[in-house]
């Protein structure tokens, strides 16, 4: 069962950075903004982690056919 925004739906996204002030995220995004170029993503598969309170621990990898 999954609960709060993991419930919501799947949404792709990159984190960047994570518990960290709202200041502080506002900055970062502000920097990477100034230099950001769009361009075509590609991706090769999938990979599952399991959270290690701190570490991530990865369990399997599962390419992509193609």
């Amino acid at each position: 069962m999954l609960s709060g925004p993991d419930a919501s739906g799947w949404r792709a996204h990159i984190t960047i950075q994570n518990k960290v002030s709202p200041r502080e995220a506002r900055g970062l995004k502000a920097e990477l903004e100034r230099n950001f170029d769009p361009r075509p993503l590609s991706i090769g598969g999938l990979g599952l982690h399991r959270y290690l309170d701190g570490p991530w621990e990865t369990l399997a990898g599962y390419p992509f056919r193609g």
